[in-house]
């Protein structure tokens, strides 16, 4: 189902969440690079709408990962049109070496345990490379 409602390259069911709860999905999509490797491009690529909806807060902060090295991490919080909250978070890295971009997102209707597993979600955003 999630195949023709999100455009992306890969999907990973986040496993630590608890059994009880839908798991987080986490996508990758991987971009030829068509633009400098800069930080305004990053941030573009992490912070799509710079401008959080009404109610809403971003937080952009560096992230690094063994595989990929500096990028950005980005956490948003807004309320859905039916006044719930969700949460999402991205991360993106320019790998100049091999000349893409490569972004790693998801996003819950949980904030407060999507908050409670970024440790583990940083870990996972660290772990990934490209074969």
């Amino acid at each position: 189902m999630l195949r023709e409602r999100v455009e992306a390259d890969q999907a990973f069911p986040f496993g630590p969440m608890p059994p009880q709860v839908s798991p987080l999905v986490l996508f990758t999509k991987q971009f030829a690079c068509d633009e400098e490797h800069s930080p305004l491009h990053l941030s573009m690529l992490v912070e799509p709408e710079p401008e959080p909806a009404a109610g809403g807060q971003v937080d952009t902060a560096p992230f690094v990962s063994p595989h990929f090295g500096k990028g950005l991490r980005c956490v948003r919080r807004w309320t859905r049109p039916d006044g719930g909250p969700i949460m999402s978070i991205a991360y993106a890295w320019n790998d100049a070496a091999r000349d893409i971009d490569l972004v790693l997102k998801g996003h819950y209707d949980d904030p407060d345990l999507l908050e409670a597993s970024l440790d583990a979600i940083n870990d996972f955003a660290k772990s990934i490379w490209i074969t």
